[in-house]
């Protein structure tokens, strides 16, 4: 699959793009990491690593992909990810990390002056990934920064629609994103913990 690839004078940290590597011996958990493990052909459509700050969500969902051979897209987002432009132009960074050219036609209608038309991007990206061999996982880390609700609405469509072989997975701290999660389960009656805060780690 080949075209349009984000440019790196774009603005994007290509630090963001990173797995998280560890600075020191970690400590294993193998009853969290346990929880994650499913067979790669039967992989949850939303993985869900929620806890407070300091206490090792991004290690755990580090942990748990290297535990498997799933292709692994990683976004670190920050405050401005807000931004829904700035959001799926990233979106689309992480995913070209494993699969060059992977929304390359949702890069050109980014490209505008005018706001994004937001459904035609996902359709297309969404096209794209059930395109690619294999699994992957899309992987959001400390998706609590993001605010703004037109970007909930967009993550919201991209799961509602995913292929079979994708899953997005997120760590995320505090309580601001609950009430997007709460829409998302009345939406999505069987996911895990549909009628309160998710727990640790959850699939869906």
């Amino acid at each position: 699959m080949a075209g349009r690839t984000v440019a790196p004078e774009a603005g994007l940290l290509g630090t963001k793009l990173h797995v998280p590597l560890p600075r020191r011996e970690l400590v294993p958990r193998p009853r969290l990491t346990e929880l994650l493990r499913v067979d790669e052909s039967r992989m949850p459509r939303l993985v869900v690593v929620s806890a407070p700050a300091g206490f090792g969500k991004t290690t755990l969902m580090t942990q748990w992909l290297a535990s498997n051979s799933c292709r692994v897209a990683w976004l670190s987002l920050d405050p401005m990810d807000s931004d829904l432009r700035r959001f799926l132009t990233h979106l689309v960074a992480a995913l070209q990390t494993q699969a060059i050219g992977v929304g390359a036609e949702a890069l050109a209608l980014l490209d505008t002056d005018r706001a994004p038309p937001t459904q035609s991007i996902l359709v297309s990206l969404i096209n794209n990934l059930d395109q690619l061999p294999g699994s992957t996982v899309l992987a959001l880390d400390d998706y609590h920064v993001v605010e703004a609700l037109e970007v909930h609405e967009a993550l919201t469509y991209l799961l509602d629609h995913l292929p079979p072989r994708v899953t997005i997975a997120i760590s995320v701290t505090g309580s601001s994103w609950i009430i997007w999660w709460r829409r998302y389960c009345v939406a999505n009656p069987t996911t895990s913990a549909a009628s309160s805060s998710p727990p640790p780690c959850c699939m869906s």
